[in-house]
């Protein structure tokens, strides 16, 4: 399987700096989108060493066919942990290294 690699960013007024928080709320906006089935289809994984709580700004593997429904779910996120935050996402590329240069280049 080929894998997408995604570059998010949270843009709210408060500061997130919990990456459980950012990971959980993908995570349950996903499966509402597409269920549980479709959720290990996606294998989705929200990568924990690519979260920059000061630019707020992180990197979501997934299966390819998904990619667009990863798209979709970010934009349908409008709080994280009681904090009103929108999601968008920057670039998505089948390689890590290309998304982590956005992510450090800013």
């Amino acid at each position: 399987e080929s894998n997408r690699y995604i570059a998010f960013e949270v843009m709210s007024k408060q500061e997130i700096k919990d990456f459980q928080e950012v990971k959980d709320a993908i995570e349950t906006e996903m499966r509402y989108l597409i269920g549980d089935l479709g959720l290990a289809k996606a294998n989705l994984q929200v990568v924990k060493n690519t979260w920059n709580p000061s630019s707020q700004r992180g990197i979501i593997k997934v299966e390819r066919k998904y990619q667009d429904h990863v798209k979709a779910s970010l934009t349908l996120i409008k709080q994280i942990n009681n904090k009103q935050a929108t999601l968008r996402s920057l670039l998505s590329s089948g390689m890590i290294n290309r998304v982590k240069k956005l992510l450090i280049g800013g």
